[in-house]
């Protein structure tokens, strides 16, 4: 969040936003997985940040179609680059799946929206059952000697818990994205699918 002080906008109360210019290329999910690369390449030993095996199509599904290859039994997550609270994400049950989903999304051999493809995690740490997400918001307050400094409020952290007990991915229920998801735009309870991140971690 950007916070306006309020000895520049001249009034006694502090703001608080969400909205900045260049948020949208920002948030946009293939392009934190180029920043990400390009941060690995900057790291002297090569380093690599933890995350699932990613592909951005359709740039790299003649990449993903040689590699993939080995692992006839993997399942993968595609999201749509460009959109957000769970529109458009599908899971595919094995390669072909995938490569014929983006297809089907307009990301492959035609113009439009790229899709970023990601080895789903069928083992994920769960609370009570469920998958669950970590939403924390930090400051960068600089760096210095290579290391970043920050802040954040802990009251302002929160877990976002899926709508629906876990289970690996099935013909049965690769649909049911309250099961593979925790966004809370699939909750029938919003605010009970909010809880304390120290509570979750506990």
């Amino acid at each position: 969040s950007k916070v306006l002080s309020a000895a520049r906008n001249g009034r006694d109360t502090f703001y608080c936003t969400n909205r900045f210019w260049g948020m949208r290329e920002a948030c946009q999910k293939s392009n934190t997985e180029r920043w990400v690369r390009l941060f690995e390449s900057f790291c002297d030993p090569p380093a690599r940040v933890a995350r699932p095996e990613t592909y951005l199509f359709p740039e790299e599904v003649g990449q993903f179609n040689r590699e993939s290859k080995q692992y006839a039994s993997r399942s993968y997550i595609l999201k749509p680059d460009d959109q957000s609270c769970g529109r458009g994400i599908s899971l595919a049950l094995d390669r072909s799946e995938a490569i014929r989903l983006g297809f089907q999304s307009n990301a492959v051999g035609k113009r439009g929206e790229d899709v970023v493809v990601q080895e789903y995690v069928d083992n994920p740490l769960l609370f009570r059952g469920r998958k669950f997400d970590l939403r924390l918001y930090v400051v960068i307050t600089g760096v210095r000697n290579n290391q970043l400094q920050y802040a954040y409020e802990r009251e302002w952290c929160f877990a976002r818990i899926a709508g629906a007990k876990y289970a690996k991915p099935t013909r049965l229920n690769a649909g049911n994205l309250r099961v593979h998801l925790s966004n809370t735009t699939f909750a029938e309870d919003k605010e009970a699918a909010k809880q304390s991140a120290e509570a979750v971690l506990e």
